[in-house]
């Protein structure tokens, strides 16, 4: 099976620019932890068929953070790259779903999905910025002591 291309959208520039390699690594790294993020905060966004950075996400690795969030999310989502939701399939238990979810043949689904994640990640960094004045930098070091503030993710809650 062939690697799936993902890319990160140019209105990210900034964010990537300041991000990779001074934080992260490689791009990779920086959409799995992105990724990660948005789909903590239940946020998902359109993702570019085209973008400054093409991330290439192997099929046949599991040394890589991206391929192995790829499959966590569809397994804990229980199918849902692939509709096999449970209101689609009342009959077949969350471990079926979430198994069938890991079908070969949905990986590029799986990469998508991973994509729309990482890409409501990198919205709540924006909107974080833009609120704080915080770096890239420092708006990441928060998020791994603190985890994402509930009134961004939900402006409204603190009514």
């Amino acid at each position: 099976m062939p690697d799936v291309s993902v890319h990160i959208a140019s209105k990210h520039d900034n964010l990537r620019k300041q991000l990779i390699p001074e934080v992260f690594t490689n791009g990779w790294e920086l959409l799995a932890f992105a990724a990660g993020l948005g789909w903590s905060i239940k946020k998902k966004q359109e993702t570019p068929a085209r973008g400054t950075l093409e991330i290439k996400i192997p099929s046949e690795s599991n040394r890589r953070g991206d391929t192995l969030l790829v499959d966590i999310i569809a397994a804990l989502e229980g199918g849902q790259a692939d509709g096999g939701r449970e209101e689609d399939e009342p009959e077949t238990d969350e471990a079926r779903r979430g198994i069938k979810a890991l079908n070969p043949d949905t990986f590029g689904d799986r990469c998508r999905e991973l994509n729309a994640y990482a890409h409501g990640g990198f919205d709540y960094m924006e909107s974080v910025k833009e609120n704080s004045g915080d770096s890239y930098r420092e708006i990441v070091m928060k998020l791994i002591a603190e985890g994402p503030d509930p009134l961004v993710v939900d402006p409204l809650a603190g009514l």
